[in-house]
C-alpha cells in the first residue's frame, strides 16, 4: 500500500481540474421558437401522463411518429 502521493499524481489531478466545461448556451440550439417548445412540453406530459413508464428513448420514438421530434 502506497501512502506517499506522486508529482505525476498531482499533475494528472490539475490537468483534469482545468477541462473546462460547456456552457449551457452552448449546448442548446435554439431554433425551436418559445411557443413551439411549450407545445412540446404539454405533449410530452399528455404521453407521460398516458403511459408512465415509457422511457426516453420510447417518448423519443413516440414524438418522432407524430412529427414533434426533429432530433
Amino acid at each position: 500500500m502506497c501512502t506517499s502521493s506522486t508529482t505525476a499524481g498531482k499533475q494528472i489531478h490539475h490537468r483534469v481540474n482545468r477541462r473546462k466545461r460547456p456552457s449551457r448556451k452552448s449546448t442548446t440550439t435554439g431554433t425551436t421558437s418559445k411557443r413551439e417548445e411549450v407545445r412540446l412540453k404539454h405533449r410530452i406530459d399528455e404521453i407521460y401522463t398516458d403511459h408512465p413508464a415509457y422511457g426516453s428513448r420510447r417518448m423519443t420514438a413516440v414524438l418522432r411518429r407524430e412529427g414533434g421530434c426533429q432530433s
